[in-house]
């Protein structure tokens, strides 16, 4: 070739400048990434961008705040039923602690033991109430649960949907999910509050059967003790004379 050239110039020239055409040709189809192009990739790789689940930990970790917070309430609810059945249990016993004395029993007119029954009636009266109480403390628990989770719901619609990253179908396939997960959470809690009502219901019956069946047994007791007193005062002023 180099022979080729000494002995045809003209053909040489010819050939590098199509070359040089053809190089600068090239040239100008080659990809050039734009300024304000690179700019706006620049900016979507380092920007925080909204994913629709971005919201989602802060909405799990507020549900999980509003349970503990209200599982503070549901443990202060127990103590107290706890507290107050058991300050009306020891009034009971205290009130046959008293009838269960003969002594004391046999020196006591009849009104007495009915006196002593309507006190035992009241506090019978008084643990079904703080059954009742409690149970709407729970209800009343459960219904703030509902109305904060619905609250956050919204607030969790609001920001997905301030985002635009994901259509509404799939935002409100999202939020009917976490819904119905929620509404299950509270069915749940109203049926186990229903059960343990229900137990603890029949276990106030319970109590206040005996505390009849117990105050029947005293009544007749005091009568025996008061016929017995009789008889033997009887014989012992028979003795006498």
């Amino acid at each position: 070739p180099e022979m080729r050239h000494k002995e045809f110039p003209k053909l040489a020239r010819k050939r590098i400048m199509k070359r040089t055409t053809h190089d600068s040709t090239v040239k100008q189809f080659e990809v050039r990434p734009h300024a304000c192009t690179a700019a706006r990739f620049f900016y979507v790789l380092c920007s925080p961008r909204p994913p629709a689940l971005l919201p989602l930990p802060p909405f799990q970790s507020t549900l999980v705040e509003i349970s503990d917070v209200l599982e503070v309430k549901v443990i202060e609810a127990s103590r107290d039923v706890q507290k107050g059945i058991a300050g009306v249990d020891q009034a009971i016993q205290d009130i046959f602690a008293e009838l269960n004395q003969d002594l004391w029993l046999v020196r006591r007119e009849h009104q007495y033991v009915l006196d002593q029954w309507e006190n035992i009636k009241i506090e019978c009266e008084n643990r079904g109430k703080e059954i009742e109480k409690y149970g709407e403390r729970l209800e009343g628990i459960e219904g703030e649960r509902a109305t904060m989770v619905a609250r956050e719901l919204r607030t969790l619609v609001e920001t997905l949907s301030a985002t635009a990253f994901k259509s509404r179908t799939d935002i409100e396939r999202l939020v009917e999910g976490e819904a119905f997960e929620l509404n299950t959470v509270l069915i749940v809690n109203r049926q186990s509050h229903a059960e343990l009502l229900a137990l603890m219901e029949k276990a106030q019956i319970i109590v206040a059967m005996e505390a009849r069946m117990n105050w029947e047994v005293r009544q007749a007791a005091w009568r025996q003790l008061r016929h017995d007193r009789c008889v033997r005062e009887f014989h012992e002023d028979l003795t006498a004379k």
